[in-house]
Parts: C-alpha cells; structure tokens; sequence
C-alpha cells in the first residue's frame, strides 16, 4: 500500500533480496556459534537440541527423546518471503550416522506441515553429507510451532547432527 519514494524503496529491496535468495541461497551454518544469513533456528519443546563439535565440524544434535515423540529442528527465514519465490530447494548438511531416517515439513501454500516426501536414510558411516530437498510450492508464513517455516523431523528417537541447512531459489 505504499506510494512515491517509500514504494521505491520496498520494491528495490524486494529485488536485491530475489537476487541474493537466487545466487547465493539463505543460509546458516549450526553449532555453539551460529553464523546466519536469513535463516534462523527456532527453539521449540519439541526441538530440543545442544552444540556438538563431530569428525570436525560444528553442529547442533538433536537431544534424544524419553518418549515415543518424534524431534524436530525448527528454522525460521528471516527475510520477508514473497508468494513468487518459488520453487525452492533446501540443502542440509548432515552426519551420516545413527541408523533410521529423517525428512524435512515446510509451510506450504496449500497449509503447514507438508513433507517433502524425501526420507534419507542414515547409515553408519560417520561422513558428512548433504541432502537436498525440493519444495514446490513454499509460503513460509511462520504457521509451524515456533513461528517457523520448515523444520527436519527426525522420528524413530536416534540422533542427528546437523552442520548447514542452504534455502535457494530454483531459476526458472
């Protein structure tokens, strides 16, 4: 609803935000110092976790559940996100170990908590590797617990480490 010089403005930081989103991706990098660009972990009572140096990289663990619960790891993009930035693809990066499988749930246009439907498997090779999850149709409203607008779900109570989580733009 803006006008004259303040609409200017809105709309060309909407553009330089497009342009970065596109190029180099929302990023951030996990463990006792976060370093953020654009995205933030969100902390929830489902989503407990604790800073963890593993094969040499800084991460976050998920801490194990007592209960039958599944865990999640919550993040939030700080940048107002518009309706036309999509498709979308999210990059993790994580310590392949613990056995079972984790996915990713996202804000959708359609309405919260959509999954991906990508499971990775995680074996016992204690490497770091990095999946990538494709996300068609994202609206990160904030509509998940926390405020946030996707989170990795790990349910079968093991562990799981995480060093970067990467949000891009696909080019269309």
């Amino acid at each position: 609803s803006a006008t004259g010089l303040v609409k200017t403005k809105a709309e060309k930081r909407l553009d330089i935000l497009h342009k970065r989103a596109l190029t180099q991706g929302l990023e951030i990098l996990l463990g006792a110092k976060t370093d953020s660009r654009g995205v933030v972990v969100a902390e929830c009572g489902d989503g407990l976790y604790e800073a963890a140096i593993v094969s040499g990289k800084s991460c976050l663990k998920l801490i194990r559940n007592t209960g039958p619960n599944s865990r999640y790891l919550y993040f939030h993009i700080t940048e107002s996100w518009q309706e036309t930035w999509r498709p979308v693809e999210i990059d993790v990066e994580y310590l392949d170990d613990g056995g079972g499988a984790f996915d990713l749930e996202f804000d959708a246009v359609s309405g919260p908590y959509k999954n991906t439907g990508k499971s990775v498997p995680l074996g016992s090779g204690k490497s770091w590797k990095t999946a990538t999850f494709q996300l068609p149709d994202p609206a990160f409203h904030g509509r998940l617990n926390a405020g946030a607008d996707f989170r990795l779900r790990r349910g079968d109570g093991g562990d799981l480490w995480v060093h970067r989580v990467l949000v891009r733009l696909v080019a269309r």
